[in-house]
């Protein structure tokens, strides 16, 4: 019996890509805009905000009344891990991408992720590295 061949990925899927933050004022304006400025901008950005004490929930929902695709669910008091399990029990497209705050992706990042999705269709899961980018020796 031969086995069922898994359907072609479409040429354009849709991405989540889902942020935990918490206390990230400095850093969410360059976040949000690296991610909305992206070769292949995400279908929807997912903050999960774990118990800000800042101007971070402020920040995104400035973003949000301006109409851009940002979600903002808050949670009390929660770390990282908690955060992306709300924001992809909370996001609307099966495919999701993670990033965490206080980092601004290439403006490429999204779509060479997408790229391998659509051109792997075998692809169940894709991951990068990262650069971390710093202003002194010490960081």
């Amino acid at each position: 019996m031969k086995t069922p061949e898994k359907p072609p990925r479409l040429n354009s899927i849709a991405i989540s890509v889902v942020v935990p933050v918490r206390d990230e004022e400095d850093s969410i304006r360059a976040l949000l805009d690296g991610l909305l400025g992206q070769t292949r901008p995400p279908d929807e950005i997912v903050i999960t905000d774990g118990g800000s004490v800042d101007q971070t929930r402020a920040i995104v929902q400035e973003f949000i009344r301006r109409g851009m695709p940002v979600k903002l669910l808050t949670d009390d008091d929660s770390l990282p891990g908690r955060g992306r399990n709300i924001g992809v029990r909370n996001a609307s497209n099966d495919w999701i991408a993670f990033v965490d705050a206080g980092v601004r992706p290439t403006a490429t990042w999204l779509q060479a992720l997408a790229d391998k999705i659509i051109n792997q269709s075998e692809a169940e899961v894709v991951y990068g590295s990262y650069e971390p980018m710093t202003d002194s020796f010490f960081e």
